[in-house]
């Protein structure tokens, strides 16, 4: 191979010369190099807009937690203004909180038991009188408990024709003084009480409606204090005993007493998935026995109070509709099941419609260290 071959040859690659590969080369270095520039100066930039953005969320936190600290200021400048104006212990309650917790009730009862029903707020959970006007005003019924009560709704312009009476000890006086202002329902405990309702309506020369308080013999799994359904219950009278059918057929037998229906109450702060579905169950069997074996027909049926309201982080929130949507899905299957008709179901929300809706000050008396 002579000298020229030799370099004709070193100087080619696959047919192109030497210099055109090596500037090929070097374009193709030159164009990475730009782009590898590009990507590291959008990364830059996106680093730069992610640490402006970052410092704006902290002046925006540091300025809500600013407003929060002057809203707090004024929360506690109002508190000790209204402490001093008023006098401790002092209710503060939240009026928007209160009627939004009670339409979640009576649009949830339209919405699954249909009209009729309705929630009946428990006065025992907080009784004052501005909560009747409330009450009034958003369709809520009532349930009371006392001659105090009573006379606080009367000022408050509540119509007691849409009360109903609890207590398993009402007094005479308690049972005169109601029946002087139109109580519409009394909710009886036991035979005692029917006795002296027939004679006080007896004595006016008119028929007093009245629910019976039974007692279904159902453990809600909530506090012993609070737990007020099982069989050995100190309120009502218990259906397996044979003492509710008992107290039925007593109360049907009285000339001046109109039995509209049964009232039960399992307990307070219940949680437990199913236990107003098992007492309504119960409820309504006992109901059906009653019509086919004594022909009487159940026309309420008041399933008490005691859905849980949170106290600690731990305890569930419920969704009010949907539980109330389970019981009526039980009530229904229950009366399709026994062959009668759903009654009006009525149930006695209390602290579920004021618990979160207030907060009460106190003045500190001493402080032991």
């Amino acid at each position: 191979m002579s000298d020229t071959e030799l370099q004709f040859r070193t100087s080619t690659f696959g047919g192109f010369q030497k210099q055109d590969v090596l500037n090929y080369i070097e374009t193709s270095n030159q164009e990475h190099r730009e782009k590898l520039e590009a990507v590291r100066r959008e990364l830059a930039e996106t680093e730069a807009a992610k640490a402006a953005q970052a410092e704006e969320i902290a002046a925006a936190q540091a300025q809500t937690e600013a407003k929060e600290k002057e809203l707090q200021a004024l929360r506690e400048e109002l508190a000790a203004a209204l402490a001093r104006q008023y006098g401790p212990p002092l209710y503060l309650m939240d009026e928007d909180r209160i009627r939004a917790n009670c339409r979640v009730y009576t649009e949830a009862f339209r919405r699954h038991f249909g009209p009729g029903a309705r929630p009946l707020y428990a006065s025992k959970a907080n009784s004052f009188q501005r909560i009747y006007e409330i009450m009034r005003e958003e369709g809520m019924g009532i349930d009371v408990v006392s001659s105090g009560e009573i006379y606080t709704a009367l000022r408050a312009g509540y119509d007691l024709g849409q009360a109903y009476f609890h207590s398993n000890n009402k007094t005479d006086e308690d049972i005169r003084y109601s029946m002087d202002h139109g109580i519409g329902y009394f909710v009886a405990d036991n035979v005692e009480e029917i006795k002296a309702i027939e004679a006080e309506a007896a004595r006016r020369g008119i028929k007093q409606r009245v629910l019976l308080r039974l007692t279904p013999g159902i453990d809600p799994h909530t506090y012993e204090a609070i737990a007020t359904g099982k069989v050995d219950s100190k309120f009502g009278s218990a259906i397996e005993t044979g003492q509710a059918e008992e107290i039925t057929l007593f109360t049907l037998r009285q000339p001046h007493v109109e039995l509209v229906g049964f009232h039960c109450h399992v307990g307070s702060q219940v949680f437990a998935e199913d236990v107003f579905e098992r007492a309504a169950v119960i409820m309504l069997e006992f109901a059906a026995h009653m019509e086919k074996a004594h022909g009487y027909q159940t026309r309420q049926l008041d399933l008490g109070g005691g859905y849980g309201v949170r106290y600690v982080e731990c305890d569930p929130v419920l969704d009010v509709d949907a539980k109330v949507a389970q019981v009526a899905a039980a009530a229904k299957g229950a009366c399709a099941r026994l062959g009668i008709a759903l009654p009006e179901i009525h149930m006695e929300p209390g602290r579920s419609i004021v618990g979160d809706a207030g907060l009460t000050l106190y003045t500190v008396g001493t402080v032991k260290e």
